[in-house]
């Protein structure tokens, strides 16, 4: 689901209870909600992946550090 699709649902969860807000307002709440969520997860992914570059690599944790490259995409 994208940010856009999840902002539109908030939105419209907001309006059945009747949450003091346009729909507008809601949906552009929850935008940069969302927004401001993938910016953390990008910040902490590049942190993590400082942190794995630094890590020294052996014969006994080799595949969890190439593991773990490959899940932050190094």
């Amino acid at each position: 689901m994208t940010n856009e699709e999840k902002a539109q649902e908030l939105s419209e969860k907001n309006k059945r209870y009747h949450v003091a807000c346009s729909s507008m307002e809601c949906y552009l709440s929850a935008l940069q909600m969302a927004k401001w969520k993938d910016q953390q997860y990008a910040d902490e992914k590049k942190e993590l992946q400082g942190l794995v570059e630094m890590l020294p690599m052996d014969e006994t944790n080799q595949t969890i550090i190439e593991d773990l490259k490959g899940l932050l995409g190094l």
